[in-house]
């Protein structure tokens, strides 16, 4: 009886996780609200032809054979940015209530999400951007992004496969980070090579990306279901 009173008190003494579920709740909803608004407003824009950071593109022209031309890019840089803020700090709080060395490892990938996908912000994929020799920091940019959220979810993942917690999120999770960097090498590939001609472009690019928001609602939905359980929010 009193080990059971010892290990409550314990439970209740550690920061709670909620912080950390609020941040990634908030963090995909940004992201997936910015794109449909920044979309809206882009006359012909293909979910499956044309690239994310598209959107994001100031400049009214031609990009790659690609039509562009996004009046509501300010939205989407916005969103861009607002998500690496906000999944860096759910990561952040995270850490402080479940330290450890896999820890510092899932912060570090999530400040590389975030200066990646900050990068793709603030030097848009676009005509302007290719004049000025700028391409290079936005591709730079996106592979920041891309890679470092969904390593970031492999590694949470294998951390949360070593608790005690049930398996199925923690495959699941896993599952989501592998998908994201194997469809971002054959977006690579489909960029830089003909071996894969047909393959269209944003569509890759989406199965890259999508894990990554995907992961960030499975990992609050799991925190916010335990702290039901366990009869309060931490």
């Amino acid at each position: 009886m009193g080990s059971r009173s010892q290990d409550a008190s314990t439970s209740r003494a550690r920061p709670s996780l909620v912080p950390a579920a609020i941040c990634w709740i908030a963090a995909a909803t940004v992201y997936l609200v910015a794109e449909a608004v920044t979309a809206a407003g882009f006359a012909g824009y293909s979910y499956a032809a044309n690239f994310i950071s598209d959107l994001g593109v100031p400049d009214v022209g031609v990009m790659q054979g690609r039509p562009i031309d996004s009046p509501r890019s300010a939205v989407m840089n916005a969103g861009f940015i607002a998500h690496g803020i906000l999944a860096a700090a759910g990561a952040a709080a995270a850490v402080r209530a479940r330290p450890g060395v896999l820890g510092r490892g899932f912060l570090v990938l999530a400040v590389l999400h975030l200066l990646g996908i900050t990068a793709v912000a603030l030097v848009p994929g676009g005509p302007h951007t290719m004049e000025h020799g700028l391409g290079a920091v936005h591709t730079a940019g996106a592979g920041a992004a891309i890679c470092g959220g969904n390593l970031a979810t492999v590694l949470a993942a294998f951390r949360l496969r070593r608790s005690p917690a049930p398996r199925a999120p923690a495959l699941v999770g896993a599952g989501l980070g592998v998908l994201g960097l194997l469809s971002a090498a054959v977006l690579v590939l489909h960029m830089t090579t003909d071996l894969i001609p047909a393959a269209p472009g944003g569509a890759w690019e989406r199965a890259a990306v999508y894990p990554i928001q995907a992961a960030e609602l499975l990992a609050a939905t799991v925190i916010l279901s335990r702290s039901r359980r366990a009869g309060h929010l931490g």
